[in-house]
């Protein structure tokens, strides 16, 4: 099933889908440490490592290669003023236009970071 991100967007703003939503993120974490931590980490915890550096260090702009789902994009494109994201497949790189079109401030490229 395609996910009509416009819809996703709407129901973002809704406070049962912010419980929701913290409930299963913390809920991760959780079971990330109960298992000790193991490597990689959940995104969930990655994606708020990136955010605490933004803050501590003042970074306005991310750049990321390998856009994938567009999670990270996602969990922080209300941080940074701009986000550049190259993903080497068409597919996803095709999908993550289709979910980021209405943001200026995000540019993705489609490409080799290499």
């Amino acid at each position: 099933m395609r996910i009509n991100y416009a819809v996703k967007d709407i129901l973002k703003s809704t406070p049962i889908y912010s419980l929701t939503l913290r409930y299963r993120r913390a809920r991760q974490i959780a079971n990330w440490r109960q298992q000790g931590r193991p490597i990689p980490p959940p995104s969930i915890v990655k994606q708020a490592i990136v955010i605490q550096y933004a803050r501590r260090f003042q970074y306005d702009t991310l750049i990321e290669t390998g856009t994938f789902m567009g999670d990270m994009i996602d969990a922080t494109r209300g941080i940074f003023k701009q986000i550049y994201s190259i993903e080497l497949s068409q597919s996803l790189h095709e999908r993550a236009q289709a979910r980021f079109q209405e943001y200026d401030h995000i540019t993705l490229l489609q490409g080799d970071s290499g």
